[in-house]
Order: C-alpha cells, then structure tokens, then sequence
C-alpha cells in the first residue's frame, strides 16, 4: 500500500486515519528495527572508544609524572656531582 495513493485518493482526515493505523504503525516499526538496532551497536563503539581515550589519557599523565619525577632526580643527582 502506497502512502501516496491513500494521499490521493481520500480527504485528508480519512488519510490521517489510514496512515495512523495499526497496520502502518506495525510497518513503521517493524522498519524502524534494523535502525534501532544499527544506532545501539554505533552507540557500544561510541562509548567503548570514549573508554579508551579515557585509559591512554591517565596512562599519560602517569607516563608524565615519572617522567618529572625523573627530570627532577637527574638534576639533584647533578648538582650532588658538581659539588663532589
């Protein structure tokens, strides 16, 4: 059953009523499944990847810490040199 032929053929108040029956509402929602199914997977990979970047972001701040606290052992263990 075309839309466009209800459309055509009926008043507008009657195409409201065959539009909104429970046959085209089942269409509709039948249709919309894959979709649905689709954005649930895309919303997993979404939130997977966020998790992540999320990971790698504390594992460099922690990679940056030792890497101050290095920076900072060097230099005393420079100056404690220069005095020997």
């Amino acid at each position: 059953m075309e839309i466009k032929k209800i459309l055509q053929n009926q008043e507008p108040q009657a195409a409201m009523k065959q539009l909104m029956s429970d046959e085209i509402m089942d269409l509709i929602h039948e249709n919309m499944k894959p979709r649905d199914t689709i954005m649930a997977y895309y919303r997993c990979a979404i939130m997977e990847v966020e998790t992540k970047f999320k990971v790698l972001n504390e594992q460099a701040e922690e990679l940056l810490y030792c890497a101050n606290q290095s920076a900072e052992l060097d230099m005393k263990m420079q100056k404690i040199r220069n005095k020997i």
